[in-house]
């Protein structure tokens, strides 16, 4: 499962693919997979990787950051999966990474403001190129 729209897996996949069937699809708001929907929550993504692995057979899955979390979820759900590798799942590990910025982007959220919520959120996780951090203030 890919991180995000631009997630690097491509490599991987032409690297497996001589021993491994391989799919690479791309998540709800990704690529050319259309818009989430109205109720898009993990679970959905859970439910579109549950039903690849049930349309192709496949017992392996590999995750990049959020995709991480929707396999390691899926691997907790889905007894047909054998193994999952995860690659950066964005989780904080008793505090290894602060998450007082939470709280400011479900109150953006809160209040409609969805761009000054994925601001905050990748400005305090730290997302994107280093010049973002030096450059803004928080909002």
């Amino acid at each position: 499962m890919r991180g995000g729209p631009d997630s690097p897996e491509l490599e991987l996949a032409r690297a497996l693919a001589p021993d491994f069937s391989v799919y690479l699809p791309d998540r709800r708001g990704c690529g050319s997979s259309g818009a989430t929907g109205a109720n898009y929550t993990m679970a959905t993504e859970v439910a579109d990787l549950s039903t690849l692995l049930a349309a192709s057979g496949a017992r392996f899955i590999f995750g990049v950051s959020s995709g991480a979390l929707i396999c390691l979820r899926a691997a907790l759900l889905n007894p047909a999966i054998q193994a999952a590798a995860l690659f950066e799942p964005p989780l904080s590990v008793k505090g290894s990474v602060p998450n007082e910025w939470v709280a400011r982007v479900k109150e953006h959220l809160a209040r409609g403001e969805t761009s000054a919520a994925l601001v905050t959120a990748m400005l305090d996780a730290q997302m994107g190129p280093r010049l973002f951090f030096s450059a803004a203030p928080p909002i």
